[in-house]
């Protein structure tokens, strides 16, 4: 059960993210560099903290990928392996941290999943609020692109499901018709 269902306002988010032991750590180690501006932490981790559940990853987003990883090397992290999208890296009594192998969040598929919090500065670029107290999935415009993307998206529903969160049936129907290229009638 969730210990969090409400948020009131990004400041109360932030204030919450503020507490999280692993964002704490991941401070320490990243901010007294002087290229760590721009390092957010993006994704599901956000709202698993917000939920009051511990996150199965962290996911950070940076300009600078190789100085990101030498900087958790020098901390005690370990590349576990690589993906075409991201290094993870695992410590002992540590959350994995995924470095992602991208500079935005433009490109996720749903608004909650783009989701954008400042390590250093401890505030949100970006965080769709409504569709986190709502529950509920939006699709965003890359991902209804291409039948690739609508794949993607519709593979990602199941996790977004197992957090609580919802996509009507007008979006879901949307992302299949544009997945498969089959056109379904509505009633309207």
């Amino acid at each position: 059960m969730n210990k969090r269902s409400h948020i009131s306002d990004n400041a109360s988010l932030e204030k919450i993210l503020k507490g999280d032991l692993v964002l704490q750590k991941l401070k320490t180690i990243f901010i007294p560099e002087p290229w760590a501006d721009d390092i957010y932490l993006v994704g599901g981790a956000i709202i698993d903290i917000a939920r009051g559940t511990t996150p199965k990853d962290y996911d950070i987003m940076c300009s600078d990928h190789k100085e990101a990883r030498t900087m958790l090397i020098n901390a005690g992290y370990k590349l576990s392996h690589r993906t075409a999208s991201a290094d993870t890296f695992i410590r002992p009594g540590d959350a994995p941290i995924q470095i992602l192998r991208r500079e935005s969040t433009d490109d996720m598929d749903f608004t909650i999943s783009q989701a954008k919090y400042s390590v250093k500065y401890e505030k949100f670029s970006y965080f769709y609020i409504n569709s986190y107290n709502d529950r509920t999935l939006i699709p965003t415009v890359v991902s209804c692109r291409d039948r690739t993307a609508a794949a993607n998206s519709l593979a990602r529903i199941p996790l977004w499901q197992h957090k609580g969160f919802l996509i009507s049936d007008e979006s879901y129907l949307n992302l299949v018709r544009i997945a498969t290229n089959i056109n379904f009638k509505t009633n309207s």
